[in-house]
């Protein structure tokens, strides 16, 4: 019987352990073929488009989104081809955790980009369709949104909208209350 629960137990224990360790492979083989058809890029679907690039010790792998503006960014070690970081954007902004990886696929580093930011970009966009008619995940609005966690005295959102030729609209959010600080025109000369 305890040659049983200790069994179970390291059973258990494993597969918790194993719950942290990430195994996932660049896929060469992909990579080759688009390499020989001078090609550096592929849609799994009609809004999913993979880039890859080879660079000097690693390979590349970026998920694009193109119907919603959000993105992954993988990197794999050259020699084993194994991940070791992954991030998720949403246009340029880094969202999400990022991790780090070691060869042996154990997370060693995460970085919380959301952390400060207690207002989320979901209700950003809520309050957006909600107020203004404006969907910031629609690539079709072409809206810009940037956000800066280390300004003083709140992390913040800014949303450019842009309304005709010369013209555009200008928000800085509050990050971490979601209050409007400033919506203003902008006209610029040409």
């Amino acid at each position: 019987m305890i040659l049983k629960l200790l069994v179970l137990f390291l059973l258990i224990g494993g597969i918790q352990g194993m719950a942290q360790i990430n195994l996932k492979k660049f896929d060469i083989k992909k990579f080759d073929e688009l390499k020989k058809n001078n090609l550096t890029f592929y849609f799994i679907n009609d809004s999913i488009k993979i880039e890859f690039e080879e660079l000097e010790n690693n390979f590349y792998e970026k998920r694009i989104n193109t119907k919603s503006l959000f993105s992954e960014v993988k990197y794999f070690d050259k020699k084993s081809k194994f991940l070791i970081s992954e991030t998720s954007f949403f246009q340029s902004n880094p969202i999400g955790v990022s991790k780090e990886y070691d060869s042996k696929g154990n997370v060693i580093k995460q970085i919380n980009f959301d952390i400060h930011f207690s207002y989320s970009l979901d209700q950003l966009r809520a309050d957006f369709i909600s107020d203004f008619q404006i969907d910031i995940f629609d690539s079709h609005q072409k809206c810009s949104v940037t956000r800066e966690s280390d300004i003083d005295p709140f992390p913040y959102y800014q949303i450019t909208q842009p309304l005709e030729i010369g013209k555009l609209r200008f928000f800085f959010v509050n990050g971490m209350t979601g209050k409007i600080v400033k919506d203003e025109l902008i006209f610029e000369e040409y």
